[in-house]
């Protein structure tokens, strides 16, 4: 595959039917206007993903902003779609999906290793299913 983006690498697109210069454009524009980072999203996505990970009990108050609603693995890894040789932690891809709901807005979201690869590696954040938020819409929610 090398490095070529594929966007039908998920049974659910990463993208929808949008365009990734434009998704990725928007959200770089979003980061810049608050003054946050791809980094911080990833971090925090992390975080919660590590979190629920450790949990026995669903759903929980995870913290003043975060509702962890459940934490799952997968049958299968999910690889990266844009180079199927990039590592998340020891592995060629993720397996995870932690539900969370922000406290403040309402927002539902999905979130795992592979989201917070994206974020930091690729500067995307996904669209158009369970993943999907914009850069703006996860500070508000999640931060």
């Amino acid at each position: 595959m090398g490095n070529q983006f594929d966007n039908k690498a998920s049974h659910c697109l990463f993208i929808g039917d949008r365009n990734l210069a434009k998704v990725i454009a928007q959200d770089e524009r979003e980061i810049m206007e608050i003054g946050g980072s791809f980094d911080a999203i990833a971090n925090r996505m992390d975080s919660i993903t590590e979190d629920a990970q450790q949990s026995r009990s669903f759903p929980y108050n995870l913290d003043s902003k975060v509702r962890v609603i459940s934490y799952v693995t997968t049958r299968g890894m999910q690889e990266c779609p844009f180079n199927r040789n990039c590592r998340i932690g020891d592995y060629l891809g993720w397996n995870e999906d932690v539900k969370i709901e922000s406290k403040k807005t309402g927002k539902k979201l999905t979130v795992n290793s592979g989201t917070a690869h994206l974020a930091r590696e690729h500067h995307l954040l996904e669209k158009d299913n369970e993943y999907s938020i914009s850069a703006r819409e996860f500070y508000e929610s999640f931060m």
